[in-house]
């Protein structure tokens, strides 16, 4: 099942910034600008101000501000993808006595690592002197520069991935954003999920099923909260995809390891286990959103796709999640919310709904309920090697 997810670096939506007092030893205009620029938002126009101003401060050490002043440039410079550019301000930073700088000595540390190594050509020696410090400052507090540069550094990869490699990185956001996964729960589940997906591609355990279980638990809990964003939504049904397809893939193991069977069982039940306690809480009411739950009735005819013949004779096992959407009682509409891997179960699952067959209850659980709704019914499709 050779698919991963992205570790993603998108941060201008999440950005705020700091408008600094006027200095009398910076040159006319460089603070104006600069502060500008950041009410106006333009991203192109904060890097060439960033620049200006990060220059400013390094020319002008003797000002009692250049040390802030180099700070916050270089730090617009690192959250915009113009890292490189950030490499005098971070020298000069690192030159600097604990006392006179405006952050910690791990923020400077992180940040004149994440300058050096996105002005090198990222090859194995850079990669190596960038990840020594990132696994130097993994447990300290995370900021949006920390969270910058170790989202950076995973989202680095080959295009013939060492699955190991690409484990290490997403490992390593993963962990310092666990400190904050409560505030940006889709950055943390994102590379959470990388690191569990690539782990089970280099080596396929059932630790990777514990671990991939836990997530999904962990994601059905943010429906509740006002963080289920959309970009959660779409990793909460990936998630849903690659448990089915862990899954699918132990289930297929038909060689009388009757040790591996257990332990399978074991990690199966433990997984049904959290989604039942959850599945108890009404997770999927989807309350406080304003939207009427769907209306409750039950499945007559579950949808019966046909393993294609190509992916059979290649060997291949996964899962597609299917959402079944409802207009007036009526089905209309079918789409895949996630598949691993992508494609190769996709056509068969999509056509395999004209079996699906629901009745509504006579009379709903829940008066207060609705029979239009998107993707009001979730289905898992597990395509398993017999």
């Amino acid at each position: 099942m050779r698919q991963k997810t992205g570790c993603g670096v998108a941060l201008a939506a999440a950005l705020a910034f700091a408008v600094l007092p006027a200095m009398a030893d910076m040159p006319a205009g460089t603070i104006s600008t600069f502060n500008q620029a950041l009410q106006n938002g333009d991203a192109a126009v904060i890097v060439e101000a960033a620049k200006v101003f990060g220059a400013a401060a390094v020319a002008h050490p003797e000002d009692r501000q250049a040390p802030v002043a180099a700070f916050e440039a270089a730090n617009q410079l690192c959250l915009r993808n113009a890292c490189a550019e950030a490499v005098p301000m971070a020298g000069f930073l690192s030159g600097l006595d604990d006392a006179a700088l405006p952050v910690s000595r791990a923020e400077v540390d992180v940040l004149a690592a994440f300058a050096g190594w996105s002005a090198s050509a990222k090859d194995k020696a850079a990669d190596s002197a960038f990840r020594m410090v990132l696994d130097a400052h993994v447990n300290v507090a995370p900021s949006l520069l920390t969270i910058a540069a170790f989202e950076a550094f995973c989202a680095q990869q080959p295009d013939e991935p060492d699955w190991e490699e690409v484990a290490r990185r997403a490992t390593l956001a993963s962990s310092h954003l666990q400190q904050v996964r409560d505030i940006l729960p889709a950055r943390w589940a994102t590379a959470e999920l990388l690191s569990i997906t690539a782990a089970f591609n280099a080596d396929p355990k059932f630790e990777t099923y514990d671990r991939v279980s836990d997530l999904n638990a962990w994601i059905l809990g943010k429906r509740r909260d006002k963080a289920y964003s959309e970009n959660l939504r779409s990793l909460d049904y990936q998630t849903m995809a690659w448990s089915s397809a862990m899954s699918a893939f132990f289930r297929s193991w038909n060689d009388g390891r009757s040790k591996y069977r257990k332990k399978f069982k074991d990690a199966e039940a433990r997984a049904e286990a959290i989604k039942a306690g959850f599945e108890s809480k009404g997770w999927s009411d989807e309350p406080g959103t304003g939207r009427l739950p769907f209306c409750s009735g039950e499945v007559l005819a579950p949808p019966k796709p046909s393993y294609p013949k190509d992916a059979a004779r290649k060997g291949y096992v996964g899962a597609v999640i299917i959402g079944i959407s409802f207009k007036d009682g009526r089905i209309s509409g079918t789409n895949v919310l996630a598949a691993v891997p992508d494609q190769a179960f996709e056509r068969v699952s999509i056509d395999s709904v004209e079996h699906f067959r629901w009745v509504f209850d006579e009379t709903p659980k829940d008066p207060e309920c609705t029979a239009t709704k998107e993707n009001a019914i979730i289905i898992p499709l597990e395509y398993v090697m017999q």
